[in-house]
């Protein structure tokens, strides 16, 4: 049975048999790519999602907001500061959550533009390749 899978690329359909092993390569490249930025986009909308509900989590539990001119030991959320000292375990662990969530989710987004950047190249190398 011959092979009848296309490429469409640039809205321009290519027989995969006609394309060269390097283009190929590059149409692999391209799909691995895709596939990648889907799986880092699903883990950003778990870890936002997760940042949300530790946020819902410590709202009840922050203290009375800091004096205005407290400078040490504080934490500011909504524009309000609030003293480390006067929070509880639950308010301190939400926190803590959060700002681990915070680094994974700049992470993912780091992750996300260098994929991207990825995908513009192998594009436009397969769109010269085919030319």
């Amino acid at each position: 049975m011959a092979n009848n899978k296309t490429v469409t690329i640039n809205e321009k359909k290519y027989n995969e048999k006609d394309l060269s092993k390097k283009a190929l390569s590059t149409v692999e490249s391209l799909k691995v790519t895709n596939q990648e930025i889907e799986r880092i986009e699903d883990k950003l909308a778990i870890a936002k999602t997760a940042r949300s509900a530790y946020g819902i989590s410590l709202t009840p539990n922050l203290p009375k907001p800091a004096a205005a001119n407290k400078k040490k030991d504080v934490v500011t959320i909504n524009d309000k500061k609030y003293a480390y000292a006067d929070m509880n375990e639950k308010a301190m662990a939400d926190i803590m959550s959060i700002s681990i969530v915070d680094k994974k989710i700049a992470d993912l987004e780091s992750d996300l533009a260098i994929t991207k950047t990825a995908k513009n190249l192998y594009t436009k190398s397969l769109i010269e390749e085919v030319k």
